[in-house]
């Protein structure tokens, strides 16, 4: 398992090779990715090192209602972004990016209105 650090936007190209014990170099797959994030604000493109980001699994939050309550909470601790899991119905794992139908919301997430 290994991780490519995306430090900053553009189109990388990489490749993997192995080494083997007797030294041999084994060529493996090569590929790209594209890494194109600008994220804006009121119409200003924002530098990345100055988001805050709290990640929320939505599963966990209840009804959608009562989430300005929990962003509320993100304010005050000094986050300045959020990230929402899905809120489509999940598939077998009950992972919160294993989606079982992407149409449908997940029971775990509840629309009602509060009284």
């Amino acid at each position: 398992i290994f991780q490519i650090p995306c430090l900053r936007s553009g189109s990388f190209e990489y490749y993997l090779s192995i080494t083997s014990p007797s030294l041999q170099t084994i060529n493996g797959a090569e590929s790209s990715i594209n890494v194109d994030v600008k994220p804006v604000i009121k119409g200003k493109i924002v530098p990345l090192e100055s988001l805050c980001v709290q990640t929320y699994l939505t599963k966990c939050l209840g009804n959608v209602h009562r989430w300005k309550e929990h962003f509320q909470l993100s304010q005050e601790m000094g986050f300045n972004c959020v990230h929402l899991t899905p809120i489509s119905e999940l598939g077998f794992s009950g992972s919160s990016y294993s989606i079982s139908h992407q149409h449908s919301i997940s029971k775990l997430v509840s629309v009602k209105p509060t009284e």
